[in-house]
C-alpha cells in the first residue's frame, strides 16, 4: 500500500506507458492539479523565506508564540502540497489522498491569512487568496473525477 515505487498503471486508471486520446484529458487534469499544488507550496515557502530575510514579520516580536505556530501551520501545508503534487506526477497510489489532505489544509489557510490584509485595507491580497481558493476548488474536482472514474 505505501510502496513509492511509481507505476506504469497508475493508481488512478491510466497507462502512461502508451496513451490514447481518452487518456489525455486525464493526464492534463492531474498534470494542471499536481503543478498548481507544487507551485502554491513552494510560494509559500518563498513567501515566509522572503518576509523572514527582509525582517518583515513584526509579530515575532510582538506575538512570537502565535506567529510561530502560524508559520508551521504554512510550511507543514507547503510540504503536504509539495508531496501530494509530487505523488501525483510520479503516479503513486497514495498520492491522491494526500493532494486532497493538502488542499484541505491550503483552503484553512487561504480563509483564514486574508484577514490579515482585510485589516489593513489590502484588498489586492484578499482577491488573490479568493483566486488561490477557486482554483484550489478547480483542481480539486478535478483530481477527484479522475480518481473516482
Amino acid at each position: 500500500m505505501w510502496d513509492s515505487e511509481p507505476l506504469n498503471e497508475c493508481a488512478y486508471g491510466f497507462d502512461r506507458s502508451g496513451l490514447d486520446s481518452s487518456d489525455h484529458k486525464e493526464l492534463v487534469t492531474m498534470t494542471f492539479s499536481a503543478v498548481f499544488a507544487i507551485v502554491v507550496g513552494i510560494g509559500m515557502i518563498v513567501q515566509w523565506a522572503v518576509s523572514y530575510a527582509a525582517k518583515q514579520i513584526p509579530e515575532l516580536l510582538t506575538e512570537p508564540i502565535r506567529i510561530r505556530f502560524h508559520i508551521a501551520g504554512e510550511i507543514l501545508t507547503a510540504l503536504a502540497l509539495i508531496g501530494g503534487g509530487t505523488g501525483l506526477l510520479a503516479g503513486w497510489p497514495w498520492a491522491p489522498t494526500l493532494f486532497f489532505v493538502s488542499m484541505g489544509m491550503l483552503f484553512y489557510t487561504a480563509i483564514v491569512s486574508p484577514g490579515f490584509f482585510a485589516q489593513r485595507d489590502e484588498r489586492i491580497w484578499v482577491l488573490l487568496f479568493g483566486v488561490l481558493i477557486l482554483i484550489g476548488l478547480l483542481a480539486v474536482f478535478s483530481v477527484h473525477a479522475v480518481v473516482a472514474a
